[in-house]
């Protein structure tokens, strides 16, 4: 048995140094293409370098008006490409005001438009319901002066449009009260 054992013992260990080899050899292998890996990455990153002081060099503002002067024919602009003076305003000190005065003047609120006599807010139609309605039940089916005491503080005329689904009127907001607004 000690024969067998030793034997097994033996194979064991032989597969194991195998098994290292094989390994060392992977790892070293790694190592290389890490290090080809990191070689790749300074290369690219003095390519950027590169890269960088030549899109600082091409976009100096000097270059560039050289560039468009020569090859576009633009020079500064004239105020005239912008509006002619004919179309301009008049300035404050052709009225007689003098701009260190505007500029200490308080502004005024702009008054709030007056309503025409005769203005109403028009009403809206409600949209025609998509669903058939049900009947109403027997308590929302009262008439306007019982709507009137269920819908507390609305003012309700006949031609106020109705809600499809409860069949109460809709608020009017010139017809709502102060606290519930």
């Amino acid at each position: 048995m000690s024969r067998l054992l030793f034997l097994l013992f033996v194979i064991a260990a032989a597969g194991v140094a195998g098994l290292l080899f094989q390994v060392k050899y992977e790892v070293q292998d790694l190592e290389r293409e890490l290090t080809q890996i990191n070689r790749q990455i300074l290369a690219d990153q003095e390519a950027v370098h590169v890269l960088q002081a030549e899109w600082s060099y091409l976009n100096q503002p000097a270059r560039i008006a050289e560039l468009s002067r020569r090859h576009l024919g633009l020079g500064p602009m004239q105020p005239e490409q912008v509006a002619a003076i004919a179309i301009l305003p008049p300035r404050p000190e052709d009225f007689g005001h003098a701009q260190a005065a505007l500029a200490e003047a308080e502004p005024e609120p702009r008054r709030r438009p007056e309503t025409p006599v005769g203005w109403q807010p028009r009403r809206l139609q409600p949209a025609p319901s998509p669903l058939p309605l049900e009947p109403a039940a027997p308590t929302r089916q009262a008439s306007a002066p019982a709507m009137e005491e269920e819908v507390t503080g609305l003012a309700v005329a006949s031609d106020v449009p109705l809600n499809p689904v409860t069949g109460r009127p809709l608020p009017v907001a010139a017809t709502l009260g102060e606290g519930q607004r």
